[in-house]
């Protein structure tokens, strides 16, 4: 089965608190080679989910369009709101005995794609003309993402991992 095919997901999330005690969600998605050329197309009901969400006022989405119901704007639209959902609704986040409401004021959606994959640029440029606040989406090349810790012993093996992984076959 579909990794998220029953739900939404980042890669990551991070959960950052600014000087001035404000909350930031930051969900961090990770593409290398991912090529849609719209082939999966979302279901009915799935896609009815997302519409209303879509359309509220408050959505940082201007409004649900048809170009949503196909990946990859499919999954940056649902992360949006999915982000959305958490700074409206507090779900309990943690573990164990640890579990509390997740507070967050704002999120940053970041995606993280080589600049040679201009499929997915490509996309990601059509998927920031159908937002509000274009400053809430940021992409980036990994190498430039990744540079600030070239020379630090502590992410050398990260690092090596990485080019080898991604970068050079």
């Amino acid at each position: 089965e579909k990794r998220g095919k029953k739900c939404t997901s980042v890669d990551a999330l991070v959960y950052a608190v600014e000087k001035d005690g404000r909350k930031i969600l930051i969900p961090i998605e990770w593409k290398y080679t991912d090529a849609y050329d719209k082939k999966y197309r979302a279901n009915q009901k799935s896609i009815d989910r997302y519409v209303k969400y879509a359309n509220l006022e408050s959505s940082n989405l201007k409004q649900w369009i048809s170009d949503y119901e196909w990946d990859s704007m499919y999954e940056f639209a649902r992360q949006e709101i999915l982000m959305e959902q958490i700074i409206r609704e507090h779900p309990m986040a943690g573990y164990g005995y640890f579990k509390e409401p997740l507070i967050a004021d704002d999120f940053i959606h970041i995606i993280v794609r080589p600049d040679a994959n201009t499929e997915i640029v490509n996309d990601i440029a059509d998927f920031r003309e159908t937002i509000v606040d274009k400053s809430k989406l940021i992409d980036v090349d990994p190498k430039v993402l990744l540079e600030p810790l070239k020379g630090n012993d502590k992410y050398s093996e990260l690092l090596e991992y990485l080019t080898k992984r991604y970068w050079h076959g």
